[in-house]
């Protein structure tokens, strides 16, 4: 059985090398592929152990709080879209300590036209918007949910909420 190794949900992707690491992955992988008869310098020995020891002070800081930024889009049904931004948001988040608390907002629920067809999403966005740290709006193309997102940027800095719109206005 030392070749089963188990691959559990972690609160991040960034501490499945550590599991991996933990469970003995390296020598495995080296046994099972013929990689014992390599030679690894002290040198790169010592950079591979102080990259690990970097990784776990950062993946396994204990956070200091949670922030919840609302990011606010056109395609959030479809998360893959906005992976570069949330990667960052993660990234950044990771390194100030904060768990990051991700809201998807859909651009077009904050409209007018949502408040006459869907008043419960359309209060549900705003909701989400008003409560958050943060407003992050990526960027889409077309004209659809661009009235959303200009309502969204416009309460930002009516309110003083931190606010990040990249590249939303569409040119003709």
């Amino acid at each position: 059985m030392s070749q089963v190794l188990v691959v559990r949900d972690m609160p991040t992707i960034y501490q499945v090398p550590l599991l991996l690491h933990d469970q003995k992955m390296i020598p495995l992988l080296r046994s099972k592929l013929g990689l014992d008869s390599i030679i690894v310098s002290p040198e790169r020995t010592q950079a591979g152990t102080s990259l690990l020891t970097t990784w776990r002070s950062v993946v396994l800081r204990a956070y200091e709080d949670t922030v919840t930024i609302a990011l606010v889009g056109k395609y959030v049904e479809m998360h893959d879209a906005y992976m570069s931004v949330v990667k960052a948001l993660e990234h950044s988040s990771m390194h100030l300590r904060r768990k990051l608390n991700l809201i998807w907002v859909d651009a077009e629920h904050l409209e007018p036209k949502t408040e006459t067809a869907d008043q419960a999403k359309y209060h549900q966005a705003w909701h989400q918007v008003c409560t958050a740290s943060g407003i992050i709006v990526p960027g889409g193309f077309g004209h659809r949910g661009t009235p959303g997102m200009m309502l969204v940027a416009k309460w930002a800095r009516m309110n003083k909420t931190p606010f990040l719109g990249v590249s939303f206005v569409e040119i003709h």
